[in-house]
């Protein structure tokens, strides 16, 4: 009798000089029925040629390769066939080689000491995301700042002055608000004499709705720190692509602060607690802002000590 899978069958190629990394890949997914190793590679010339025979579903790729190194074999895979999806799975932990890695056009890098989360690693590029390795050295420590303001007011000369400083550095800027308060921004920051438009033309400025974005990784009443991981990521790189893989990215807006005002405060600090892990990975300037009360209510003070400890920086206005 013959038993129909549940699920379709993805198909993996794995690329790796090292015939141990190899075996413990293939032993890993053994445990995973959904994944198939199609193909291997130890070489970087071997792996352009079984992607374009093979048409595997995901491409596991590491950046150390002989013949050809992985940032060129990926290269040379996806100016065949952009559709491919990569992978990098490397000892290398550092944000330099992350960042180059990503920048071929791969949807993700994952260090070796991370390799208990390779499988939802190969799940999130498979399906088009990005995923990012938590154990990815920091280049710089960015600033993560928050501030409580008590007027909308001096919430929104708030943003526009910290997009104004990103923007005319040359830096990307990502802002994440209410549709009214995105609206607001962008007037504020005309007013001042910032082309807007060109900015987001050339990708440099990315404006995102707030609702939205919880939307793609609130499960419930909490945040999925996976789905997180894998929208911001994509966010941030999107931004970096924009200007080079060595510019500034800055962001600001109101996921957490709209959780909060929703009556949502634990998930309010989880996703503060989640945005200064990636925004530390992935090396953007974070900049908060609640409208509250100043200082902030008696019967909110634990709450206010939870979301301050997640941040660099703590202003009142």
């Amino acid at each position: 009798m013959k038993f129909s899978t549940p699920f379709p069958i993805r198909r993996a190629l794995v690329v790796d000089d090292h015939p141990l990394w190899r075996r413990e890949i293939r032993s890993n997914l053994f445990r995973h029925p959904r994944w198939k190793i199609v193909g291997e590679a130890s070489d970087g010339i071997e792996a352009v040629q079984q992607a374009q025979a093979l048409r595997p579903d995901l491409i596991l790729l590491d950046v150390s390769l002989p013949t050809i190194d992985g940032l060129e074999t990926a290269r040379r895979i996806l100016a065949h066939d952009a559709r491919s999806r990569i992978l990098f799975l490397s000892a290398h932990d550092s944000w330099d080689i992350a960042e180059a890695a990503l920048t071929t056009g791969a949807r993700g890098y994952i260090v070796k000491t991370d390799v208990a989360r390779l499988v939802p690693a190969m799940e999130a590029v498979a399906d088009g995301k990005f995923f990012l390795s938590a154990h990815v050295a920091e280049r710089t420590v960015p600033a993560h700042e928050v501030m409580f303001s008590s007027t909308e007011t001096t919430l929104l000369d708030a943003y526009a002055d910290f997009s104004e400083a990103a923007l005319t550095a040359g830096s990307a800027c990502i802002v994440v608000a209410a549709n009214s308060r995105r609206g607001e921004v962008h007037r504020r920051l005309a007013g001042r004499g910032v082309d807007v438009d060109r900015a987001i033309g050339e990708g440099r400025f990315l404006s995102v709705d707030v609702a939205e974005a919880l939307a793609t990784y609130m499960v419930g009443t909490r945040p999925d720190e996976l789905r997180c991981r894998e929208a911001t990521t994509s966010l941030f790189v999107k931004a970096r692509a924009a200007t080079g893989q060595h510019s500034r990215v800055a962001a600001c807006g109101e996921c957490a602060p709209t959780l909060w005002h929703a009556g949502n405060a634990d998930a309010a600090i989880q996703v503060e607690r989640l945005w200064d892990r990636l925004a530390r990975e992935s090396d953007v300037d974070v900049f908060c802002a609640y409208l509250s009360d100043v200082p902030p209510l008696e019967n909110d003070r634990d709450i206010v000590r939870g979301i301050c400890a997640a941040h660099s920086a703590v202003h009142v206005r």
